[in-house]
């Protein structure tokens, strides 16, 4: 059963004492997924019933939700205030605790640098920020939707120049093809499959 989940910590020979898990889902059980979704489907539900958030084709993407990596989407500050307050209703109905540390608000569009009313979540005022990063996509801030590719671009430079140096011993050109194919290009082309080409920034510093 679930409700009957005892856990211990044991470093090296030494075993610590048994305590129960009252909630939450083991990680890695088969079942933690599926629990998991079975859980948060409220949260989504209560959104997508109040009216709040964006749709498209009259499909709700309002609220997206990748595990534990939420994402609110709407079309004005006053919409996302009360999807916040609905988040801490269900916060507060079902024992969780959002991290209002770790949670920040991007806004784009013609009016995304005007002043505007604050935003909260519980007692703490969320930041608004310049680059945001969901999923490891940094979307940026702007009149239009856009993305940043710095952080990719770093990381295929830092992979290659450590394959090339690595691989100079074997003589094979197509060795090294091969290793930049495998750990390079996955770092190039990461959501391009999702997002258009144009949608990205690529001279940004």
């Amino acid at each position: 059963m679930v409700s009957l989940l005892h856990f211990c910590c044991q470093v090296r020979q030494c075993t610590f004492f048994l305590f129960t898990i009252y909630a939450g889902v083991r990680q890695g059980g088969l079942l933690s997924p599926l629990l998991f979704t079975i859980y948060i489907d409220v949260l989504i539900i209560r959104l997508r019933q109040s009216g709040l958030g964006c749709k498209l084709l009259q499909q709700y993407f309002g609220c997206i939700v990748y595990a534990d990596d939420i994402i609110l989407l709407s079309h004005s500050i006053n919409a996302t205030s009360s999807m916040l307050k609905i988040c801490e209703e269900f916060a507060l109905d079902f024992d969780v605790k959002f991290n209002s540390v770790k949670s920040s608000v991007i806004r784009i569009g013609e009016r995304y640098d005007a002043d505007c009313a604050p935003l909260t979540m519980g007692d703490c005022q969320l930041q608004f920020v310049q680059c945001l990063k969901y999923l490891g996509v940094h979307i940026l801030t702007g009149k239009h939707f856009s993305c940043c590719v710095k952080n990719a671009r770093m990381k295929s430079y830092r992979t290659f120049n450590a394959i090339y140096f690595r691989s100079k011993g074997a003589n094979s050109e197509l060795v090294s093809v091969q290793l930049f194919k495998s750990y390079c290009l996955p770092f190039v082309l990461y959501a391009t499959e999702a997002i258009s080409c144009k949608k990205f920034s690529y001279n940004t510093g």
